[in-house]
């Protein structure tokens, strides 16, 4: 696992995030060829400076969004199934040690309704993030 999070690092440099510390490096790796025809995000991967790497998976579905809270000890991502109507899994989890810290999930959204502004309006704020990424972190 570790040989494909590095080549997804040098393939997709844009999407590699640092935390504000500098300190951590987050992103969405992608897997070809798991019956879709495009790559699919199973995974949230974070690097630290020791060089462990920290994998996070939503319980269901693909993580499509994430963010480092504020002081860069946890992440939030949101995770849904690509198709369909599905419900939205947010989580809150240490970097350290993976624990989950907080959960919420919004009830599926109709395909008319901007999944964004319904994790706006619904979600805590601690989940904020994920709505948008150009927003502040928690």
């Amino acid at each position: 696992m570790r040989a494909v999070a590095l080549v997804l690092v040098l393939a997709l440099p844009h999407a590699v995030v640092a935390s504000s510390d500098s300190r951590l490096a987050g992103w969405l790796a992608l897997y070809p060829n798991l019956g879709a025809s495009y790559s699919q995000p199973l995974h949230l991967v974070v690097v630290d400076t020791e060089n462990r790497i920290h994998r996070f998976a939503g319980d269901f579905g693909l993580v499509w969004d994430w963010c480092f809270t504020r002081d860069s000890r946890a992440v939030v991502y949101r995770y849904r199934f690509s198709h369909g109507v599905s419900p939205i899994g947010i989580d809150l989890r240490r970097i350290a040690d993976g624990k989950l810290i907080r959960h919420f999930e919004l009830a599926p959204v109709a395909p008319d309704v901007d999944e964004d502004l319904a994790i706006e309006r619904q979600a805590p704020a601690w989940a904020a993030c994920v709505a948008r990424r150009r927003k502040a972190a928690p």
